[in-house]
């Protein structure tokens, strides 16, 4: 038999013995109106019917035994707030319209997705964080505004993008990321297709830090199966955030930890001023590296200057064709490069930035 329960204008409260361990709604509809606060204590909550909470609605689950308990069924649930307390597992769908809200809470949202639809995370920490023991992703789509700087549902990554961005999908998930000789933090994030650059801050948990030396984490991009170091390395060490820059397209992202080989070493600056004193950029170590490639970009990742193989020539001109029209001498400000040791090789790259000063 089909039946409804339709709760509103109170905050009702499940103090089920303990005879009983979850909340079971076989069929029909658990309806809960808007304002109002259900609230459960120790048990699973499993919905095979359907689940409708109203705008500022909230439902508060709270475990306080060593049991991990359940958020479950065959339905996906359709929330407004939720309040989570202890330890809870996620087996079933979850949508967030405005808050989920952490309190001395572990969520484990296994292989399923919480997607956050205009909702946002409240107070997560080390000790009070949702993560997944499977292939479980936060979801997220964004509308960015140019030149402005966007935490889409606090889920730990910050973009300020160069153009209004619409309907971006943000994926978070949980995963420890491997190549041939590294393993990453227990965290990624997928961006999908920006229409412009974008700088980008990324933050993790200690819980995620799977034993690396922050001070070497730096932010990878995955394309074409291939993880390569992006373009920045400012690295904040007092709320472990690390900002990167990215160009438009799809963006697979992690850190690891990296180190720029001893053998090459690229100066984080020139002077371009004609005073026969670091007015070109010498790397040294270069006469190993025959087969060698060289890109400069501005923050907006055009390419302003290219070379295969580099030569030690370039004094901070821009080339004809790349970026900026004319071949003078560019402004001053900071730029960023990658050197490949070998062009064919995307895993011999060395990136990192460079500063032009020639005082104009």
């Amino acid at each position: 038999m089909k039946f409804k329960i339709l709760i509103s204008n109170f905050v009702l409260a499940f103090a089920i013995s303990n005879l009983y361990s979850q909340l079971v709604v076989n069929s029909g509809v658990l309806s809960v109106d808007s304002g109002t606060v259900l609230s459960l204590e120790n048990q699973s909550l499993i919905i095979d019917g359907n689940i409708s909470m109203n705008k500022s609605s909230t439902l508060v689950l709270s475990n306080t035994v060593e049991e991990e308990k359940i958020i479950g069924g065959n339905t996906n649930y359709f929330l407004s707030n939720l309040t989570l307390k202890g330890n809870w597992s996620l087996e079933t769908t979850i949508y967030i319209d405005e808050r989920i809200n952490l309190e001395n809470s572990l969520l484990d949202i296994k292989s399923n997705q919480l997607w956050l639809m205009n909702g946002h995370i409240l107070n997560e920490s080390d000790d009070n964080r949702i993560f997944s023991s499977g292939t479980g992703e936060i979801m997220e789509r964004a509308d960015l505004i140019a030149g402005i700087s966007s935490n889409p549902g606090n889920i730990g990554i910050t973009i300020t993008s160069d153009a209004n961005e619409s309907n971006v999908e943000i994926r978070r998930g949980h995963q420890i990321n491997n190549t041939l000789d590294k393993s990453s933090v227990e965290r990624y994030y997928v961006i999908n297709e920006l229409s412009a650059p974008a700088v980008v801050e990324f933050s993790f948990l200690e819980p995620e830090q799977n034993n690396l030396d922050i001070e070497k984490l730096v932010i990878w991009n995955n394309t074409d199966n291939s993880w390569v170091p992006l373009l920045s390395s400012e690295f904040s060490e007092e709320n472990t955030n690390i900002k990167a820059l990215l160009t438009e397209g799809k963006h697979f992202l992690t850190l690891f930890e990296y180190e720029s080989s001893s053998d090459i070493t690229i100066p984080n600056g020139i002077s371009p001023n004609n005073d026969q004193h670091n007015d070109i950029l010498i790397i040294g170590g270069l006469e190993a590296y025959p087969n060698n490639r060289f890109v400069v970009f501005n923050k907006w990742s055009d390419v302003i200057y290219e070379a295969e193989p580099y030569d030690n020539s370039w004094g901070g001109e821009n080339v004809p064709g790349y970026g900026i029209a004319n071949s003078s001498i560019l402004p001053d400000g900071t730029y960023y490069y990658l050197f490949f040791k070998d062009k064919n090789e995307k895993t011999s790259v060395i990136s990192g930035y460079i500063e032009i000063k020639a005082g104009k």
